[in-house]
């Protein structure tokens, strides 16, 4: 069974979706200012794009 990161990972393979993913992601750091998701965040694009 896989575990949460890598199934996120996963799904963020394809370009248009880990950019759509990061924005969400932004859009969130702007309300809450949690900066351990918004790493978090980053980390799974730049895994999944290697």
């Amino acid at each position: 069974m896989q575990n949460y990161n890598d199934y996120v990972v996963g799904q963020l393979k394809e370009f248009d979706d880990a950019v759509l993913y990061l924005k969400i992601a932004i859009e969130e750091y702007e309300k809450d200012k949690n900066k351990e998701a918004m790493l978090i965040a980053i980390d799974h694009v730049v895994k999944a794009q290697k």
